[in-house]
């Protein structure tokens, strides 16, 4: 299953648990320098969850490497928005027609100490 092997051999994964229910997940490869995935539950958004997992996954990634990271999302969603906020530069097209963007980690540096709200997540 490649979800195990990406959080137990090429990256990691960490969930946001909220009164013993999950919140969000979020996955990133540091092979592969890609986020593979963040998603937060419906009913949990617009609480901060989508920031803490954000932040904590890429304060891991680039404690790790220095190279650039990419990810891919629909347009014109709170995904994008949160992404773009955060520093995220769009650097083209992936897939079937959503954003391809990249973060560096002078970017990250630049953009890390923007306040997040509560959540706690947890590494898997």
């Amino acid at each position: 299953m490649k979800t195990v092997k990406i959080i137990y051999t090429t990256g990691k994964g960490w969930v946001c648990e909220i009164e013993n229910r999950i919140g969000g997940f979020a996955i990133v490869d540091v092979v592969a320098h890609h986020v593979w995935a963040l998603f937060v539950q419906p009913g949990f958004d617009g609480i901060g969850i989508g920031r803490k997992l954000h932040n904590d996954m890429l304060d891991w990634y680039f404690e790790q490497t220095n190279s650039a990271i990419w990810l891919g999302t629909a347009p014109n969603t709170r995904a994008e928005k949160l992404y773009t906020t955060a520093g995220w530069q769009e650097t083209g097209i992936h897939g079937k027609g959503e954003i391809k963007l990249g973060m560096t980690v002078a970017n990250w540096k630049r953009n890390m100490n923007k306040p997040t709200k509560s959540g706690d997540s947890k590494t898997v």
